[in-house]
């Protein structure tokens, strides 16, 4: 999409492996780029690559430095359920996301927001905070480096696909709604439907909405099934599930699913013995 919309600007547009690969860096040298820009970006830039522009490289990166440092900081936000979150425009250096941060914008975060939303306004504020820090590096004029506190360093390892499985029994229902919104829309959530009228189903639960309620339940027992969601007990709570969709399926709210799939209360959501 990038590719695309830099070439529709006439932009020239070098798609490599390896951006340190000697080739590359003849094509960087001939460029003579004065700043690098980095947004997204899944490689490590060496420090032979960053030299080449005389104002090294910056980085786009979505959260408050030095929280969340790694590949999956939006994600990593939502799971631990944090309020704030932002974007920082920070040096690259060979450390992962530990250069100095030349600024920065923080935002709450809503208690409904998934991955999507959430990277939405938060590009809605990187990118002009993003452009202002470039067009000052490149007009010369002074910013101040904000050297990251390294005790309070936490970070956002990729995620995998297996934290995408539902427990019931080990999680409570606010635990399972974030998981939910922070893992859409990969790898997405997954369970197991155990209905006594029929074949077990697996499924991806696509969005949720927990309650403090305290049912006389099971972990993973169906309490209720209607329209307006299936409700299931958690550790803790209950979790209203309003969307879901069978492994090789569409995505449907709970009212088309259950005209295809009933579900009755003592039925259960099981954690999925393998993957989908």
């Amino acid at each position: 999409m990038c590719g695309a919309a830099a070439a529709a600007l006439g932009l020239r547009v070098l798609a490599v492996e390896d951006v340190n690969a000697e080739p590359v860096l003849a094509e960087l040298r001939a460029l003579a780029p004065r700043l690098m820009v980095v947004v997204s970006f899944g490689q490590f830039i060496r420090k032979a690559t960053r030299e080449i522009a005389p104002l090294g490289a910056v980085n786009l990166h979505y959260s408050l430095l030095p929280r969340w440092r790694g590949a999956a900081p939006v994600q990593r936000a939502i799971l631990a359920g944090d309020g704030t979150t932002g974007a920082s425009v920070q040096r690259v250096t060979a450390k992962l996301d530990a250069g100095a941060v030349i600024a920065a914008h923080e935002i709450a975060i809503d208690p409904r927001d998934d991955t999507p939303s959430l990277r939405l306004r938060l590009t809605g504020v990187g990118a002009p905070l993003l452009v202002d820090v470039v067009t000052r590096l490149l007009a010369g004029d002074a910013v101040h480096d904000h050297v990251q506190d390294e005790s309070l360093v936490t970070l956002a390892p990729s995620i995998d696909r297996a934290e995408g499985d539902i427990d019931f029994a080990a999680e409570d229902a606010a635990t399972i709604d974030r998981r939910i919104r922070a893992l859409e829309p990969w790898p997405r959530c997954r369970a197991r439907l155990v209905r006594r009228g029929g074949e077990p189903v697996d499924v991806f639960v696509r969005a949720a909405i927990a309650f403090p309620a305290a049912p006389d339940a099971a972990p993973g027992d169906v309490v209720s099934a209607g329209p307006e969601g299936i409700e299931v007990a958690a550790r803790a709570g209950v979790l209203r599930i309003t969307r879901l969709q069978r492994a090789g399926g569409k995505d449907m709210d709970v009212r088309a699913f259950l005209n295809g799939v009933p579900v009755a209360v003592g039925d259960r959501f099981e954690r999925p013995s393998s993957a989908n």
